[in-house]
């Protein structure tokens, strides 16, 4: 519980509103010219991200998850590398109530398909370069898998490109509008 004499009696006004969700306090109410992330990459070099763009991205990934049929109240199981994509999915998640399940990257094939299994996940959100731990037995993809969203890489046969998702481009264009900020 917080108390006035904590010094946190802002904090209620803030935090304590009901239906607030996590986009808004992270992201949202801030200037949207500020810097909200820088993420290194790789080869060491850094990628700035500002309030804007991860709103706006993230809200596109939103009504992208709609559009595959996500609802509040899903779950959305994240492979992936920390990332700008991995920001911006997270977002996309909280901005639908979506719960994220981690999946480990160094899961082995049968521990992946377990997580999946017992997690009941819509929907997985990968790096491509862990694409394949996602395939079951035998390497073809059945009625039983999820929907595949590749992120940092090359989508194949029936997977989404998280980049269409986040642009709003592709089978996600939003036809001029903006995408849905409020659920």
């Amino acid at each position: 519980m917080i108390h006035a004499h904590d010094g946190g009696d802002g904090l209620l006004d803030t935090f304590g509103v009901p239906g607030v969700s996590a986009a808004q306090l992270l992201c949202d109410r801030h200037p949207g010219e500020n810097i909200a992330f820088t993420v290194t990459d790789a080869n060491l070099g850094t990628i700035d991200l500002t309030y804007s763009e991860l709103r706006e991205k993230s809200a596109r990934f939103t009504a992208a998850l709609r559009s595959l049929g996500v609802r509040r109240g899903d779950h959305v199981a994240t492979l992936m590398g920390k990332s700008v994509e991995l920001l911006i999915a997270l977002l996309g998640m909280w901005r639908l109530e979506v719960s994220n399940v981690p999946l480990p990257t160094g899961s082995t094939h049968d521990q992946m398909a377990l997580h999946l299994q017992s997690s009941g996940v819509r929907l997985v959100i990968c790096d491509a370069e862990h694409r394949r731990k996602l395939l079951p037995q035998g390497g073809i993809p059945n009625d039983a898998s999820p929907l595949v969203v590749v992120a940092r890489g090359e989508a194949f046969g029936y997977d989404v490109a998280f980049s269409e998702m986040a642009a709003g481009i592709g089978a996600f264009a939003q036809d001029g509008a903006a995408p849905e900020q409020d659920l």
